[in-house]
């Protein structure tokens, strides 16, 4: 609430169309000229983006200090003994697995900064393009990683089967054609 004082014509020399006392005190509501609020993206469909973020996380994780190879070394000498080791992603293939382990992170970032930007125009279609490229890098990594990055293509899938495109916010509604 904001109070506000009236002036009088011979105090700031304009001319009022009513006449107010000096000591009268008017109200004045201050008037907001806000956009709409953005429309909030389905909670399946953040649930499912959630999800496949923070799974692709864990396995760009996992891929840096899980065991996923294991070794077996068997001395056949005098001193007979077998030695058993282990080792990760990277330490087998070096520090260009990071890079395809990061992709899943990536896609499910894209694709969840594309949905929430829907009601842009092409946003919607660029989510399922982003989905679709990442669901032929499954196919294709199906024998090595494949396997552990179903998940985040499911998830991803399920997050833009569910998320409605909306119409432009702030703009007005089209009538439905005649028909």
């Amino acid at each position: 609430m904001v109070l506000w004082r009236a002036r009088s014509d011979s105090e700031n020399g304009l001319p009022q169309r009513a006449v107010v006392p000096d000591c009268a005190v008017v109200q004045v509501s201050a008037v907001t000229t806000a956009e709409p609020a953005r429309p909030r993206i389905p909670r399946v469909s953040l649930g499912a983006l959630v999800g496949a973020v923070v799974y692709s996380s864990a396995l760009l994780v996992a891929g840096l200090v899980v065991p996923f190879y294991s070794t077996l070394a068997v001395d056949t000498g005098a001193g007979s003994g077998v030695s058993r080791g282990s080792a990760t992603l990277v330490a087998v293939n070096g520090p260009g697995v990071v890079l395809v382990l990061g992709i899943p992170l990536v896609v499910s970032l894209a694709v969840g900064c594309a949905l929430w930007q829907r009601t842009r125009r092409g946003a919607v279609p660029v989510a399922w393009a982003l989905t679709g490229l990442f669901i032929v890098f499954n196919v294709l990594a199906m024998l090595s990683i494949g396997v552990f990055v179903l998940p985040v293509t499911l998830a991803l899938v399920i997050a833009c089967a569910t998320c409605p495109r909306e119409p432009a916010y702030g703009a007005a509604a089209r009538p439905a054609a005649p028909g």
